[in-house]
C-alpha cells in the first residue's frame, strides 16, 4: 500500500453455540438473524387476487389498504395473458 492509505476488509462474524442441543442451536441461529439482518426475518403479507380485471383490482387495493396488507399475487386462473400482458380473457 501507499503511504497514507487504509484498507478495509469485510468482516465475519462467528457464532459459537453454548449447547449440542438442537434446539438451542436453532434459537440461537434465529437471534442473530434477527440481530444481524432483521429484514431477513419477516415476511410480507400477501392478498391473493383471483381476478385480473380493474374493479376487482381496485378493490383490493382498497381492502389491503385498510386491513395492512404489503403485496397482492395474481393467483392461478386470475385471467392474466402471460404472452401479451393483458388482463382480459380473450375469447
Amino acid at each position: 500500500m501507499l503511504g497514507g492509505e487504509s484498507f478495509e476488509t469485510f468482516r465475519t462474524f462467528v457464532l459459537v453455540y453454548d449447547s449440542t442441543d438442537r434446539e438451542r442451536r436453532g434459537l440461537a441461529v434465529r437471534r442473530a438473524f434477527r440481530t444481524l439482518a432483521p429484514w431477513s426475518t419477516e415476511n410480507p403479507l400477501m392478498m391473493h387476487v383471483r381476478r385480473a380485471d380493474s374493479e376487482t383490482f381496485r378493490a383490493a387495493v382498497d381492502q389491503c389498504v385498510e386491513t395492512g396488507f404489503e403485496m397482492i399475487i395474481y393467483t392461478f386462473g386470475s385471467g392474466i395473458d402471460r404472452l401479451t400482458g393483458n388482463g382480459e380473457r380473450n375469447g
